[in-house]
């Protein structure tokens, strides 16, 4: 009876470290994927920056040329902004179509990083065997 009770008591003490383990490793892999994605935001933004800023260095050197060429001030900044205008009609026309293809882009990167873990877990699996 006494070695019962002291089975069940090891059994018990394994438990409660099996399940803190869990715990850490869940923990981690929920950092892993923050990271992963504040990762993934702040290059979305660098680049939405950088490309901003192309765009509106292109835009004036579009409307400027645009003037040269009609020689007419207003008429180049008004071509760009009507050039402007379109851009902005076709992506609110695909709007649905845009969305879903962005978060599915967010998705799959965000899922990824879990593929890679799997891919490791089962290659060391196969390597236990």
């Amino acid at each position: 009876m006494e070695e019962a009770k002291q089975k069940f008591k090891e059994l018990k003490e394994e438990l409660k470290e099996y399940v803190r383990l869990q715990s850490d490793y869940y923990y981690f892999k929920l950092i892993d994927k923050v990271s992963t994605s504040i990762a993934l935001v702040s290059i979305l933004l660098i680049l939405l920056l950088s490309a901003f800023m192309l765009v509106l260095l292109l835009s004036f050197g579009l409307a400027i040329w645009l003037n040269y060429q009609f020689d007419s001030f207003f008429l180049g900044f008004g071509l760009a902004a009507l050039v402007y205008f379109l851009i902005i009609s076709i992506l609110m026309i695909f709007r649905k179509s845009l969305t879903h293809a962005i978060a599915g882009f967010f998705i799959r990167a965000i899922m990824d990083s879990g593929e890679d873990e799997k891919t490791a877990e089962e290659g060391n699996e196969e390597k236990e065997k």
